[in-house]
C-alpha cells in the first residue's frame, strides 16, 4: 500500500472539529425547517377542515325546517352543543 492512498484521520474532512460542528449545525437547522413546515402544513389543513365543517353545519341549521325548532326545546339543543 502506498502512502498516498491513506489519508491520516486528523486530515480527513469529516474528522476535523470545525467541520463536525458545521455538519451538526446544518442537520439541526434542516430538522428545524422541516419540523416548522410540517407544523404549518398541519395547522393549515386543520384550519381548512374546521372552516368547511362550520360552513356545512351552519348551512344545515339555516336550512332546517321550522318544525325542528318548534318540536325541540332550546335546552335540549344546547345540551347537544356542550
Amino acid at each position: 500500500m502506498e502512502d498516498d492512498e491513506f489519508m491520516p484521520p486528523e486530515e480527513s474532512f469529516f474528522m476535523q472539529r470545525n467541520n463536525q460542528v458545521y455538519i451538526y449545525t446544518g442537520i439541526i437547522g434542516a430538522l428545524f425547517v422541516v419540523s416548522l413546515s410540517r407544523t404549518a402544513g398541519f395547522m393549515k389543513a386543520c384550519l381548512r377542515s374546521s372552516i368547511s365543517l362550520h360552513r356545512s353545519l351552519f348551512h344545515g341549521v339555516l336550512r332546517a325546517p321550522m318544525r325542528f325548532f318548534e318540536v325541540n326545546p332550546i335546552g335540549k339543543i344546547h345540551k347537544l352543543k356542550g
